[in-house]
């Protein structure tokens, strides 16, 4: 397989993200990606419940995920709203469930 065939294949780039700065070079760099292939873009944000719930930190469980949950979306959206200008492929922002 050549790689103009190769390319040609990508129609959807995928690009997990966190608030760590490495994650804002990851997006721009799926950004350039997606631009260079045509490929629709979406950035994902996963909520792990046993890494954020902390069973004695007096905080209920549910609402600690709750709350990292509508944190993601807030991340989200700002890597959407920042990096992907109206004119290119839209920009899902994938929002975790409970």
């Amino acid at each position: 397989m050549d790689l103009e065939a190769a390319a040609v294949s990508f129609q959807r780039i995928l690009v997990a993200v966190d608030e760590e700065p490495i994650s804002a070079h990851a997006a721009e760099v799926g950004l350039e990606l997606a631009k260079a292939l045509s490929a629709r873009l979406a950035f994902i944000y996963v909520v792990d419940p046993f890494a954020v719930a902390a069973p004695d930190g007096g905080i209920p469980a549910g609402e600690l995920i709750a709350r990292a949950q509508e944190d993601g979306k807030r991340l989200l959206a700002g890597f959407c709203s920042e990096l992907v200008p109206p004119s290119h492929a839209p920009c899902w922002a994938v929002s975790p469930t409970p």
